[in-house]
């Protein structure tokens, strides 16, 4: 009877150890836990996201811009100056003139821009001062008519607006649906400069004289 109990007394021993042991390793664990997140740093705020899909769809609408302002490369030949001419005719037979108006604007407008013409040296004005006679004197008598009538009535102040102060005229490309590109040709260096030397040969069409003579234009 003896032995039993001591027996007992043992094994509650051994368990009251094995408990005590457990609880110490426990509380060990719970305090470096502590003394770590005491002791840890701050975590920074995450940086923000960047909206890639914003950045892509900006870049998108940049690019468009750009390619909406740079005009489509022109040749300084009769054919081409025929082919603008008759851009600035015929609007009678349409039901929207306005919008006719709108578009041999631009037209005018971008070919000048394209040809960079006051940037020309001597020998490129002379080639396109000829061009301008000759194209002018391509159309046929009731055309040289119609477009005096309508550069010096309208398109050439209409194309002087455009590049100078373009939201005066904005409304007239918004029907013409050339907003867009008409307000970024407008933006681009040298546009005034360019039309209007443009303008004055095109007004003055003496394929002799090299010289722009800007006082002469309507």
């Amino acid at each position: 009877m003896k032995k039993t109990q001591k027996l007992y007394a043992l094994i509650l021993a051994g368990l009251l150890c094995l408990s005590l042991a457990a609880c110490g390793s426990n509380a060990a664990t719970t305090g470096e836990n502590t003394d770590e997140a005491e002791n840890a740093e701050p975590v920074e705020d995450a940086a923000p996201v960047e909206d890639a899909a914003g950045d892509e769809t900006a870049e998108s609408e940049e690019t468009e811009s750009e390619l909406a302002a740079q005009p489509e490369p022109v040749e300084a030949d009769a054919e081409t100056m025929q082919a603008l001419f008759l851009n600035c005719v015929g609007f009678g037979d349409t039901t929207e003139p306005a919008v006719k108006e709108a578009e041999a604007v631009y037209a005018l407008v971008s070919c000048a821009q394209a040809l960079d013409v006051a940037g020309m040296d001597e020998d490129a004005t002379a080639e396109l001062r000829a061009a301008i006679y000759e194209g002018y004197q391509a159309l046929d008598e009731v055309q040289r008519a119609e477009f005096d009538a309508n550069f010096s009535e309208t398109l050439n102040s209409l194309a002087n607006d455009a590049v100078e102060d373009y939201q005066s005229v904005a409304d007239l490309f918004e029907n013409a649906g050339l907003d867009d590109e008409m307000s970024a040709l407008a933006a681009r260096d040298n546009v005034v400069a360019n039309w209007t030397t443009f303008g004055a040969y095109i007004v003055t069409r003496n394929a002799g004289n090299t010289t722009a003579d800007t006082s002469d234009a309507e």
